[in-house]
């Protein structure tokens, strides 16, 4: 559990979400109806802390994660692909209680999570699921509610603990390391083929920045940075990994460098994949960016792409997180 609390923030926050559409369970009978985990611990209620108005909501695990399927991942996915999401998500659940338990937020006040969406996982209201799905919300309702009690109960473990359930967009054909993302060694999250993402719109991002943008945003990003007129000279890339996340980004002459990420997130990509080119010419920068999100663990496409190949939720969460099993309830 030492290691997953040190990544477990910055998990948080580097979660892609997807602008899919969410529906929020009506409640269902008592607490009593809902699952245990056996070996590992009990799912308990799920704190959420409102961050407007600082009120604690408990919420049953099984209809968080319904929530929360909703909001990262499209509906229309194959059922396969949403089991593993679900199961991905209430391990999140479950991995957010313990890292409470052990080592608790102050500024949760006591909760698991909060509502603020660019540190924990998302999940949607009714009001914003129906807002979204329109007429299609009772289909869609039936569609997840069904993936999410198929695999009730279940998380993935190592070691008989709760994983780092790590999911992205889109990989780049390939998936990368916990290790090359946070800098620590996951011996479950490791680079694994993910092809199926080729297919993918978003495999492949081209963006077009003018070096005005560029430079406003690195020197008022990056304390004490100064760059020189020699346009060509204010980025270069440092190591790659195999499937071309890049690790590091040196910044001009200035002897500064910043991680791929970081780079990402400067600069607005959807990851840190990426190739440039300066264009003298047309005074901009090119990027061509490959897949979406952090690229650790779990591909959503490739999920969904592996499902309709014919694999099962099982096989998937196996593919992308080797070592691992599944903890029924036990109970």
């Amino acid at each position: 559990m030492k290691n997953y609390l040190k990544i477990i923030a910055l998990f948080g926050i580097l979660v892609v979400i997807i602008p899919a559409a969410v529906i929020f369970i009506k409640p269902v009978g008592d607490n009593e109806a809902y699952p245990v985990i056996g070996e590992v611990g009990t799912i308990r209620d799920i704190k959420i802390l409102d961050e407007a108005s600082g009120e604690i909501i408990e919420v049953p695990v099984e209809k968080y994660v319904i929530d929360s399927v909703f909001a990262l991942m499209p509906a229309s996915y194959s059922e396969e692909a949403l089991k593993a999401q679900a199961v991905l998500v209430r391990t999140y659940a479950v991995l957010r209680q313990e890292s409470e338990k052990t080592n608790p937020t102050a500024e949760l006040l006591g909760a698991d999570l909060s509502n603020d969406f660019t540190k924990y996982q998302k999940y949607f209201t009714d009001e914003q699921a129906e807002n979204y799905y329109g007429d299609s919300y009772s289909e869609m309702y039936a569609k997840i509610s069904e993936a999410v009690n198929q695999t009730s109960g279940q998380i993935l473990t190592y070691e008989g603990e709760p994983i780092v359930a790590a999911f992205h967009a889109v990989s780049p054909g390939k998936t990368v390391s916990a290790e090359d993302v946070w800098g620590i060694p996951l011996p479950y999250m490791q680079s694994v083929e993910s092809p199926g993402d080729i297919l993918a719109e978003n495999y492949l991002t081209v963006k077009e920045m003018s070096a005005d943008e560029v430079f406003a945003r690195l020197v008022t990003s990056i304390e004490g940075l100064t760059l020189s007129e020699n346009k060509s000279h204010w980025l270069a890339l440092g190591d790659k990994t195999a499937a071309g996340y890049v690790k590091q980004v040196w910044l001009d002459d200035s002897g500064l460098s910043i991680s791929g990420v970081e780079a990402a997130r400067i600069l607005n990509l959807p990851s840190a994949c990426f190739t440039f080119k300066y264009d003298a010419e047309e005074n901009t920068f090119v990027f061509n960016v490959k897949g979406a999100g952090h690229l650790a663990g779990m591909s959503q496409f490739g999920a969904n792409e592996m499902a309709k190949g014919g694999s099962s939720y099982k096989e998937i969460l196996a593919h992308y997180f080797s070592g691992t099993e599944l903890s029924e309830n036990l109970s």
